[in-house]
């Protein structure tokens, strides 16, 4: 399945752009929560260095795909990136959803009962580790995978360009002789 909007060059142009939005606009979020957070301790502390790593790997990606000799390991981190953001679930006080860029979700939330969930926005990162109000639920990006489909389809074009084997069928005319001993 082939999502390409014009050429490969211009797909991947836009994806690299997507990506880099949506790292700029995590970090400003994250930073922006960092100056309202009056105490930071330990898993808070890590909770937000994890942050900036993703949105971070987001930039990363994103600027490695428009550097034509980074090309390819430009879409090995970008498949890496998008695939973190397929599946976001949450567990009792455990929680994890990572967005760069926009999100397509549909899921089922079961924190007050069972009902289904279709959501859309920007950049978005929740981390939760015991947290007090405890969450149920599992959603998919579609935007994530149709990317992901993307990406993988490019990258098989570019580097596993294999060719079809042709076999030559020979007559016994074309055969020579010792070739026609061996054969007998």
């Amino acid at each position: 399945m082939k999502y390409r909007i014009k050429n490969t060059k211009t797909t991947i142009r836009i994806i690299a752009i997507y990506q880099i939005i949506g790292g700029i606009h995590g970090i400003g979020l994250i930073c922006w929560l960092l100056l309202r957070t009056g105490q930071i301790n330990g898993p808070l502390f890590f909770i937000f260095s994890l942050a900036f790593f993703l949105f971070g790997l987001s930039i990363r990606s994103g600027n490695l795909l428009l550097k034509k000799d980074s090309l390819k390991s430009g879409l090995i981190f970008s498949s890496i990136l998008q695939g973190l953001q397929i599946i976001a679930i949450g567990i009792g006080g455990y929680t994890y959803e990572f967005f760069s860029g926009a999100k397509a979700t549909i899921g089922i939330e079961f924190t007050n009962g069972i009902g289904f969930d279709l959501n859309g926005a920007l950049s978005t990162f929740n981390f939760h580790i015991q947290a007090s109000d405890p969450d149920y639920f599992i959603k998919v990006n579609v935007l994530a995978i149709i990317i992901l489909s993307i990406l993988i389809d490019i990258y098989e074009k570019q580097y596993n360009r294999k060719e079809p084997v042709k076999e030559k069928v020979l007559s016994d005319s074309t055969l020579t002789e010792n070739e026609s001993k061996i054969k007998k």
